[in-house]
């Protein structure tokens, strides 16, 4: 179907036509791609996941310390820093961050939270901001949708307190754009 066709059937009914699986940057990457099932497919759509690694052991973490997610099984888009444990926006949207961590401690009195470049409370809100009260060992998870501008930067920080949070890939980190 030439250009003008497909033109002139989407002014006409809303569709690209059969022929059409993917929409391309003007690099010719694709940048979605709809499969025979018609599922919609983001091949570049920026996501990573990561894990502190190092040795299998609980390590305390105090108050206002990043935790060391030092080692990313995914990074599409090489927006995750394993050297500064942080996630850096290509462009602004809305992500999707997650952590799960295990800890133990007999009397836990620490946070975690989502920081947003450098700063706890945006807009109001404590992202992710969660708390382990299980005594002798358990864990704590957090998961926020959070609205972003490019070049603004996500860690995760264990609040105030300190608690004690087992390393190697038994504590994850993930983020990924939504929209």
């Amino acid at each position: 179907m030439s250009k003008a066709a497909e033109l002139a059937k989407f002014i006409a009914d809303g569709t690209l036509g059969s022929d059409v699986t993917a929409i391309k940057n003007s690099g010719g990457t694709n940048a979605l791609t709809i499969d025979s099932s018609g599922r919609v497919l983001f091949p570049n759509q920026p996501y990573f996941a990561a894990y502190m690694g190092g040795n299998a052991t609980y390590q305390s973490r105090g108050g206002g310390t990043v935790l060391p997610f030092n080692i990313a099984s995914v990074n599409t888009g090489s927006h995750f820093d394993t050297s500064t444990y942080r996630f850096t926006a290509p462009f602004a949207g809305r992500y999707l961050f997650t952590f799960s961590g295990i800890t133990n401690d007999s009397t836990p009195e620490g946070r975690i939270m989502f920081r947003i470049s450098g700063v706890e409370t945006v807009s109001g809100i404590k992202y992710g901001i969660n708390g382990s009260n299980t005594g002798g060992g358990g864990g704590t998870n957090a998961v926020a949708i959070i609205q972003l501008s490019a070049s603004d930067y996500v860690d995760v920080i264990s609040q105030s307190g300190t608690t004690q949070f087992y390393e190697s890939e038994h504590s994850s980190f993930t983020g990924i754009l939504v929209g």
